[in-house]
This record gives C-alpha cells, structure tokens and sequence, in this order.
C-alpha cells in the first residue's frame, strides 16, 4: 500500500511539473524612445538589442509588454528579463505565448544622443549659405534624426530621403544606405550637392544650437538649424 501511495506521488508531482511554464531569462538593451511600428495594428515598440544573442543579435523591434519596467524615455536600459512559456490554450490566437517580465534593472543611462532627435533644415552647403531666394527652390534640404533607431528622413529640396545610420556616436556620424524617391525639379544643383554631403559626412557637434556635419577632413559640410 505504501508502495502504491509513493509511485501515486511520484506521478502526481512529474504531472504538477510537467505543466509548469517554462522560463528562461534574456538580457535586453533598450533605446531611449519607442519606435511606429505595425503588430495587430499600428502601435510603438521598444527598440531592443538582445544581448544575450551574442551570434544574431540585432536591433529590432519589440512589440510585447514587460511586466513591473516603469520606461523613462530619453534613457538607455540594460535589463535582465524573465521569459515565461505560457500554455497555448491559455493565449489568444493573435498573441505571443511569451511573457516578459522584469527581473532586473542592471544600467539606466541619459542618452546623449538624444540632442539629435529632432527635425534639422539645412541653412548652409558646402559654405554657401541656402535660402529660398539664393537658391530658386521651393524647398530647402531638412532631415528628421531618429538616434535610437538609427535612421533618418527628410528631403533634399526636392526628392524625399529615408537613410539609415551606419555609425553613430557622441562623435561620429556615418550614413549607410540612402534611398529616395526619383523626381526632377528644374534646378538640381542644391539637392545633387546635399546628397554628395550626406556620403561625406564623418561628424557631427552642435554649436549654439546649430547642427554641423563634417567630413573626414573636419570641415563643415553643411549646417542645419533646428525647426521642431
């Protein structure tokens, strides 16, 4: 009898856990503002870096909720997170049957690129100053800086830009693809200069206000002041 009560147990409890979630714990790095992006519908997401991905870490988006993480934006996280199987039966079909939770906040730290993320109009190329007038164009060159994300819109006074950010520190800046859309305008002095501005730039700082981007050389290749 006692034998029977026992293996009773044994197969009890193997029951117990062999329903139990499953977790799992990863390290994720978090950029200082959410990004547009589309799940079910559009929404925001974090922008994240999977750390403990040493192999195909990337940065990405991250459409699920974390439990207990108060997001501060204008803050760049390190924190560790506890990642729980939920049993299918219990998720809704168009849900994820991960749960994240927060486990630990291990940095939190001002992001001093934040400066950036603005919308910038350019008011001198090349070292020649731009403006209606000068230059006959219906619009002046201007870009939207999204440090966190490392991508840029905007147009070149004549064509709209979308570009991504191949390197990007309190120092450096370098562009990586550019894309754009393929209109003549009458004049395309300003904007073929832009674009060849934009492949050149290596830098960037911020002098009273006014945005520089320089070239490998450290001469400013264009300045744009801040209208957002």
């Amino acid at each position: 009898m006692r034998t029977f009560k026992f293996l009773l147990l044994i197969s009890t409890l193997s029951f117990i856990f062999s329903c139990t979630e499953e977790q799992d714990y990863k390290t994720l790095k978090i950029a200082s503002s959410r990004a547009d992006c589309t799940g079910v519908g559009p929404q925001t997401c974090y922008w994240v870096l999977d750390v403990t991905d040493s192999i195909n870490g990337n940065w990405g988006y991250f459409y699920e909720a974390i439990e207990g993480f108060e997001y501060e934006p204008g803050y760049v996280y390190t924190i560790k997170v506890a990642v729980t199987e939920l049993p299918s039966e219990d998720v809704p079909a168009d849900a994820s049957t991960l749960k994240y939770s927060l486990h630990q906040i291990e940095e939190k730290k001002k992001d001093p690129l934040l400066v950036l993320h603005d919308i910038w109009v350019a008011e001198e190329l090349m070292g020649e100053i731009i403006s209606f007038d000068s230059t006959h164009v219906s619009e002046l060159p201007q870009i939207e800086i999204f440090p966190a994300i490392q991508k840029a819109l905007g147009s070149d006074g004549c064509n709209s830009t979308n570009a991504t950010i191949k390197e990007l520190t309190e120092t450096k800046f370098v562009f990586g693809n550019v894309a754009s859309t393929r209109m003549m305008c009458p004049d395309m002095t300003i904007p073929d200069q832009y674009n060849q501005a934009l492949g050149l730039t290596q830098s960037w700082k911020i002098v009273n206000t006014i945005l520089h981007f320089m070239d490998i050389d450290g001469r400013v290749i264009v300045k744009f002041k801040k209208i957002d």
